[in-house]
This record gives C-alpha cells, structure tokens and sequence, in this order.
C-alpha cells in the first residue's frame, strides 16, 4: 500500500496525518489543500471520509491527481468513514485574488507552501471552530530565504487561533532567523 502510494502520489505528511482525526470532526465542511501538488496529503485525507478542494497552479499536476487517486484513496480508504470526494481547482493563490468565499472550510492544510500574506484569507475563509495545519519546507540549499523569522507565525496566528501544536527549528545562517514551521491551530 505504501510503496503504491509513494511511487505515485509520495507519502502523505506524517505530521499531518498525527492531526487527521480531529479534522474528521468537521467532515460536513470541505478541506482545502492549498499548494496540493500531486494530492499525497488530500488522497490521504479523502480516504477518511473528508471532503478535499485540492488548489495547485500547476494543471499537469492536477491531471495527474485526478487520474491516481480514485486507486489510492481505495487503496487507504477507512472502512468505517467512507471515502471523501477531491475537487481539484486550478488557481494561483494570492491574496488580493483569494477565490473562496468566507467561512466555507472546516479546515486548511497548507503543506510546502507558503506565502504568509495569505494568513489573512486562510483565516477569513474557515469556520468558527476550523483547524489550520501548516508545515513548511525544510531549509535545504536557499529554501531559508523564503521561510518565517523565528516567532513571526505564532506572532500573527496567535490573536485568531489556538495553537494546539507550534513547533519551529532554526535554519540557514543565524542572521536570517528563519525556521522551518509545523502547526496545528483551531479558530477562535
């Protein structure tokens, strides 16, 4: 099952799917998977029963989404919970052109992905109650320049949300103070 999955899709978050059962408590809401990419982490959430709206600018890897994961999401399917529907959307997400309507998500996953600026719409966009899971990319090579200072996420997540989960480890050169980030938050 996993070698399946990891040849195709890769394997979902491990971090992300620690946190998926409280998800599974808003199932009535869709998810959204900003930046899903291939849909590793949106075919493991659909496989226990969550609706995904999976967001990538890249159609190839929509395509590819699409035609793999009705096999995978049987593959991993919860018996218990059914299986979710994946609805990918083109888009480029920004957000002076944020395409969601407020209060439509239960939750937002935001995995290798992120642009800070859309902190305001992720917020805007979930329900009373929503989670928000981030995990940002690792500090590999350059990746440090474009990754959160050392506070700054709970900083600007913190008068909106709980955070359940905040966990940062510092990367690159010390002046930058930058950090790789994994969170787990609910809305206020």
């Amino acid at each position: 099952m996993k070698r399946a999955i990891s040849s195709h899709l890769g394997l979902p978050s491990k971090a992300l799917i620690d946190v998926a059962d409280e998800l599974t408590g808003l199932f009535q809401y869709p998810v959204l998977d900003a930046g899903c990419g291939l849909g590793r982490n949106a075919v493991a959430l659909a496989s226990r029963g969550l609706s995904v709206v999976c967001v990538d600018q890249n159609l190839g890897r929509l395509h590819a989404l699409v035609r793999l994961a009705s096999t995978h999401i049987a593959e991993l399917e919860q018996h218990d919970a059914g299986a979710g529907q994946l609805y990918p959307v083109l888009a480029n997400l920004n957000h002076s052109q944020w395409p969601f309507a407020q209060e439509c998500f239960g939750a937002i996953v935001c995995v290798h992905f992120l642009d800070i600026e859309l902190l305001d719409a992720f917020r805007a966009s979930l329900i009373t109650g929503g989670h928000l899971y981030i995990e940002t990319f690792g500090g590999h090579g350059g990746n440090y320049l474009d990754l959160p200072k050392a506070g700054q996420l709970c900083e600007l997540l913190s008068p909106h949300f709980q955070l359940s989960f905040y966990r940062e480890h510092r990367v690159g050169p010390i002046e930058y103070q930058a950090v790789s980030v994994r969170l787990f938050g609910t809305k206020a």
